[in-house]
């Protein structure tokens, strides 16, 4: 049995499916289900503009607005992960990655206090 993380939970490889499952349920991954260990809350789309055109992107719950800023300063995003645990990261499209040290839960007011001051 092959152990390993997703969303901070830890999850098994089961050889007889051939798919990744959550140890507390038994349920696979490929289902929607299991929140994030750091907030309890599910990913969230977001729209973000790219040379492209617009496209819709996947978010954990707890780094939205960080995200959500990056894109709309101009900073575009390529991937995201809050870290569920421990640190997490957003790479830029111009090859930078943001180190997201472990942080502690914010609330709302402080979301919103560091997007808008």
């Amino acid at each position: 049995m092959i152990l390993a993380q997703y969303n901070g939970h830890p999850i098994w490889w089961d050889t007889q499916s051939g798919e990744w499952k959550y140890e507390s349920t038994g349920k696979p991954i490929s289902d929607v289900g299991e929140k994030c260990a750091r907030c309890g809350e599910a990913p969230v789309q977001q729209k973000i503009d790219t040379p492209s055109g617009t496209e819709v992107i996947y978010v954990d719950y707890c780094i939205r607005r960080l995200v959500w800023a990056l894109n709309r300063g101009g900073l575009q995003t390529t991937s995201s992960c809050c870290g569920h645990t421990g640190d997490g990261f957003i790479m830029l499209a111009n090859g930078a990655k943001l180190i997201i040290k472990d942080w502690p839960k914010l609330t709302s007011e402080q979301e919103e206090y560091l997007i808008n001051g």
